[in-house]
């Protein structure tokens, strides 16, 4: 192993390191994030920061399980919908605004 190389645990250590300054990046930001598990039936919301909570006046524990449409009220044919659909369905990327109520 050369001097620069890390060690499995070392390298372990690292990545737990980024992902809870990613969390608390994430907790402390002003802009509401998200996270929905694209990989299960109806992309329930996983995770919402205190931002989100603040912003829409919804509690965690309303919000978690349930799909982000709801916030959507009826305008839910929004031409960004269907390209978020395409993105995710493709495994790629894509930058869109949607109007959330």
């Amino acid at each position: 192993m050369s001097s620069g190389a890390l060690s499995p645990l070392e390298q372990v250590r690292q990545i737990e390191e980024e992902l809870r300054l990613h969390d608390r990046a994430m907790a402390a930001s002003s802009c509401g994030i998200t996270i929905a598990d694209a990989r299960q039936p109806d992309m329930p919301l996983i995770y919402i920061n205190e931002a989100f909570e603040a912003i829409t006046g919804y509690p965690t524990a309303e919000v978690l399980g349930k799909n982000c449409r709801f916030l959507q009220g009826e305008d839910r044919s929004q031409p960004e919908l269907d390209e978020m659909r395409a993105a995710l369905k493709e495994g790629r990327s894509c930058r869109i605004t949607i109007r959330n109520y």
